[in-house]
């Protein structure tokens, strides 16, 4: 069977529009990802706990944002990329593979970052660094707090390594300086076993049980009322799930990425060796003189 340089253009033309169409529904998935992280006010906040206040985002909303940006960049380059297939235009074509492995960059950096967070986030000075965030923030911060209360109601849990977290915070300090009327609170009324728990928004309201045994000073009277644990093995476990959906997001499209410049690539090569690609048309029939 004899080749013909056509017939390889034209399979890499309709590979390379049919990617781009399944690269445009993935620009669509990712977008709605990246605006899922940010417009979920419960991981939004539960994110604010792995960064000073004085800080501008938390590295999973950093992620998220490049998520958004992604996929605004995957939807334009997709519709590019099936205006590039049908021009057969090799300037196009060098442009649209550029910017393919720009993508490709971009999705290996969600999943690096990913991997960055989820192993070292969570070390041993990452712990003293959150005890000490925790005694000079909350209370103080108005996001922190909230985050702080999100975490300990959503996992009952109290302070980052125990309750003991507290003892010598900017928090309690104030309260004893400012001697409130309705007493000193020992613990974060999130810290209580509380009444409207499964509310929503109940972190912002919290009813517990029985304050007056959760804030006793005798553990044998407050363990019943007040949760014993620390949330940073809670929220450790947390934020790894969510990780390993960013590194398998961010490699997968990272692949796919790969197989769409593979696809450009072939494309291009073709249309270097068939410099006119022809389209399918039908042969007009003409009528000739007849015989006599």
């Amino acid at each position: 069977m004899e080749f013909n340089p056509d017939d390889e253009a034209i399979c890499a033309k309709r590979f390379l529009f049919l990617f781009n169409i399944i690269f445009w529904i993935s620009s669509i998935i990712i977008f709605i990802f990246g605006v899922y992280y940010l417009v979920q006010d419960e991981l939004a906040s539960l994110f604010l706990l792995f960064f000073a206040p004085r800080n501008n985002l938390a590295l999973l909303q950093l992620l998220a944002w490049i998520l958004v940006f992604l996929g605004t960049l995957t939807f334009l380059m997709a519709l590019c990329g099936c205006f590039t297939a049908m021009e057969n235009n090799r300037c196009l074509l060098f442009i649209y593979t550029f910017l393919l492995m720009l993508t490709f960059s971009l999705e290996m950096t969600i999943g690096m970052l990913a991997v960055i967070f989820k192993e070292r986030i969570f070390s041993r000075q990452s712990t003293i660094d959150f005890v000490l965030l925790l005694q000079n923030e909350y209370g103080i911060h108005s996001s922190f707090t909230a985050a702080v209360d999100l975490a300990q109601t959503k996992f009952e849990c109290c302070g980052i390594e125990s309750p003991a977290d507290y003892q010598h915070s900017r928090w309690l300090q104030k309260q004893i300086e400012n001697r409130l009327p309705d007493g000193i609170l020992i613990v974060s009324r999130t810290c209580c076993k509380l009444a409207n728990r499964m509310e929503k928004n109940s972190h912002l309201n919290p009813k517990p049980i029985n304050e007056t045994m959760c804030q006793s000073d005798n553990d044998d009277e407050n363990r019943p009322f007040r949760n014993q644990k620390g949330c940073m093995q809670l929220v450790d476990e947390f934020i790894r799930s969510e990780c390993k959906m960013f590194i398998g997001l961010g490699v997968g499209l990272a692949g796919f990425s790969f197989i769409g410049i593979l696809a450009s690539i072939c494309f291009c090569r073709s249309v270097h060796s068939t410099p006119r690609l022809k389209r399918t048309r039908k042969t007009p029939i003409t009528r000739g003189h007849g015989f006599h």
